[in-house]
C-alpha cells in the first residue's frame, strides 16, 4: 500500500466567515446590548470556538475532511471514489486528517482590521449577527453568531 504525506498551508483571509464552534455559548465575551442613549445593556450571549490547551482556535481535522469532502463531490468527483478516499457512516477512508494549529508567525490583523470584540491574545473575534428562531422566524433576543 502507498501511503502519502501531503501538507499544506490553510490561509484564513480577512474578512472571511470562518468559524469553529465548540457548540457551547457563553455571555462572559464582554459583549453587551446597546441601548439607546449609548446605555450598555445586558451580557449578550455568543457561540464559543473550539481552542486548544493554550485557548487559541485550531481547525479540526474531522472538518477539514468533511469541507474536502463536500468540495470533491460539488465538483463532480466519483462519489464511490470520494467515499473510498474519506469513509462512510460504516467504513474508515483511506486518508487521515490532521487538526491544523495557527503558524508561529500568523499575521494578525491590524487594529483598524480586526472584527468587532478582537482578542489579540486569543486571535478571536466575534463578528455580530442574529440568530433566527426557526419556530417563529425571528430574531432571538440577545442571540448573536
Amino acid at each position: 500500500m502507498t501511503r502519502w504525506r501531503i501538507e499544506g498551508t490553510l490561509t484564513v483571509r480577512e474578512g472571511s466567515a470562518l468559524h469553529i464552534g465548540s457548540g457551547e455559548t457563553s455571555k462572559d465575551r464582554g459583549v453587551y446590548q446597546n441601548l439607546p442613549g449609548g446605555l450598555q445593556g445586558d451580557a449578550v450571549e455568543v457561540n464559543t470556538v473550539i481552542t486548544d490547551h493554550l485557548w487559541r482556535p485550531y481547525v479540526p481535522g474531522s472538518s477539514l475532511k468533511g469541507a474536502l469532502r463536500s468540495r470533491a463531490l460539488s465538483h463532480g468527483a466519483d462519489p464511490g471514489s470520494v467515499d473510498l478516499a474519506f469513509g462512510t457512516a460504516s467504513h474508515r477512508g483511506a486518508t487521515a486528517f490532521l487538526d491544523s494549529f495557527l503558524a508561529d508567525d500568523a499575521g494578525l490583523p491590524a487594529a483598524a482590521n480586526a472584527p468587532p470584540y478582537w482578542d489579540r491574545s486569543r486571535m478571536t473575534g466575534v463578528a455580530t449577527g442574529v440568530t433566527i428562531d426557526l419556530r417563529t422566524r425571528a430574531a432571538e433576543e440577545s442571540k448573536l453568531f
